[in-house]
């Protein structure tokens, strides 16, 4: 795990999407600090969308969804603003 951001993976049909967000949101909501950056690199692009919104609204943390080969320069991610 890179520190700074939090990644998270799930197996696909495991369960409902609904299931999968309310777990990914519960797991995230343990951190004892936010991180500087959250991705969601995996799922179709409107549940990825709909998970960042619920992060965004419910943890206020920043959060992307990279676009298919877009690459992230982590290094310059973890620089304090």
């Amino acid at each position: 795990m890179y520190r700074g951001s939090a990644f998270y993976r799930f197996a696909r049909g495991t369960a409902g999407a609904c299931s999968c967000t309310d777990r990914i949101l519960r797991w995230l909501s343990g951190f004892k600090r936010a991180p500087q950056q959250t991705f969601i690199v995996h799922g179709e692009p409107e549940a990825a969308l709909s998970l960042k919104a619920k992060i965004e609204q419910q943890l206020h943390w920043p959060v992307r969804v990279p676009e298919y080969l877009n690459s992230v320069n982590l290094e310059a991610v973890s620089q304090p603003s």
